[in-house]
């Protein structure tokens, strides 16, 4: 442990009031909402936040029971507030100037999970949380923070690494790593147990509460974990997909009749690429609570995460080439060992695909995770009909591809037998992606 020469309560107190006139731009968007959630502007005025309005920096944001919001910033950044939160935006600022830039968050209560954005890239010590008991720093690109009922504070590294001061010192915490902070004249005391399953995946959503918008969007293909992809042509007519907007999947009619139900206190999180009516839409999500029903039988879905496609139409699958496919997104992938489910990070995942005269060759698929600083990587090949794709190896694979010339694929997998139990998950890939994926 290292002795600051200066307190990090008092560091911060001088960033805050500096604040600079320029940062009052908009300093990000807000991605999703849900429930009760005001945001008083620094300003004073208070109104309900609403999906899509900006956020600005000095902006207070308040989250009530069973509330939440996602905030996507400038930089690329991404925050996700827990209900009975209180978050303030203390300094924002994205000058693409490492000496100028500023993120520093104020959080008095409840719950957040963070993944940095080109801020914390470009010079670390720009990007600071403050808590009553402590001040976390980053040295890697995600983390998780929740109060306690005692007023103490959970701190979890979720990739790389990241640094936790308090009046006494910074301790520092590689992936995986936890600590629990009691009081901001105390060292940071190490434990096993980690941030809730709660604020471990962003968005995260009540199916139930009343006022939702519910859409009924015909043709998307739902793919859940541990049940292969069958006829996504003919799904295409006929199959009811009920979410919330564009968020979480509330359940799936399948072609045969099948029902995908999420519990009603499930805690689910999704995140996509394009528009649900698009061509080229893909999605993944996570429920902690669910159901499969057919006919007389049903089934139990807790911990089950699920991918959603628009199945490119026979007509526009490619009938030549071979193709890499990298990480566009995914759900944090889950492993559930003893009755205890571990919650870890989805680092990498490629697939190479030939395509010739209607028969499709998954040369090889590759996934990558990290679950409290080991690695568990899975890998395999394997073959597809249509827009449906399958894998098998050390990696077991359920896909599909979407929009023109199989331009995206969404798929669920499963590394089975680690040491923590079979590692589950579901993500989104597309052509020529970006490999150097950030989670």
């Amino acid at each position: 442990m290292f002795k600051p020469h200066s307190s990090p309560f008092s560091i911060c107190v001088l960033l805050t009031l500096a604040l600079p006139a320029s940062a009052l731009a908009n300093a990000g968007i807000a991605n999703f909402v849900f429930g009760d959630v005001a945001v008083r502007s620094a300003s004073g005025g208070t109104s309900p936040l609403q999906k899509g309005r900006a956020v600005q920096s000095g902006d207070d944001i308040v989250t009530g029971a069973g509330a939440q919001a996602q905030i996507r910033f400038s930089d690329g950044g991404m925050v996700a507030i827990q209900p009975n939160s209180q978050f303030k935006l203390a300094s924002y600022a994205d000058k693409n100037d490492a000496k100028t830039d500023s993120f520093l968050v104020e959080l008095a209560k409840g719950g957040m999970r963070a993944i940095t954005g080109l801020i914390g890239k470009r010079n670390r010590d720009n990007y600071k949380v403050i808590t009553s008991t402590a001040t976390i720093g980053i040295r890697g690109s995600s983390f998780l923070i929740s109060y306690n009922a005692d007023g103490s504070v959970t701190v979890n590294a979720e990739q790389d690494a990241i640094v936790v001061c308090t009046n006494t010192g910074c301790t520092g915490l590689t992936a995986g790593e936890t600590v629990v902070v009691k009081d901001k004249n105390e060292d940071p005391v190490r434990t096993t147990e980690r941030v809730s399953t709660a604020a471990a995946v962003p968005a995260p959503q009540n199916q139930t509460a009343s006022g939702d918008k519910i859409f009924i969007v015909n043709g998307l293909q739902a793919i859940f974990e541990g049940n292969p992809v069958s006829g996504a042509a003919s799904n295409t007519n006929g199959a009811a997909v009920a979410i919330v907007a564009d968020l979480p999947l509330v359940s799936y009619t399948g072609s045969d009749g099948t029902l995908y139900k999420a519990g009603t206190t499930a805690v689910s999180s999704f995140n996509a690429s394009g528009d649900p009516f698009a061509a080229d839409y893909v999605g993944w999500g996570y429920w902690a609570v669910g159901s499969k029903t057919a006919g007389a039988n049903t089934t139990d879905l807790s911990d089950t995460h699920y991918a959603l496609a628009r199945p490119t139409p026979t007509l526009s699958m490619p009938n030549t080439g071979t193709f890499d496919y990298n990480l566009i997104g995914g759900t944090a992938p889950t492993a559930l060992s003893n009755g205890v489910l571990q919650v870890g990070t989805l680092t990498s995942a490629s697939m190479t695909v030939n395509f010739s005269g209607g028969y499709t060759s998954i040369t090889s698929i590759t996934v990558n995770t990290v679950f409290n600083g080991t690695s568990y990587n899975g890998s395999g090949y394997g073959s597809g009909s249509d827009a449906s794709f399958s894998a098998s190896g050390s990696l077991v694979v359920n896909g599909v591809f979407s929009g023109a010339g199989a331009a995206k694929a969404a798929l669920t997998y499963k590394i089975p037998g680690t040491l923590i139990g079979d590692i589950k998950g579901s993500a989104g890939l597309a052509k020529g992606a970006d490999s150097a994926y950030n989670p």
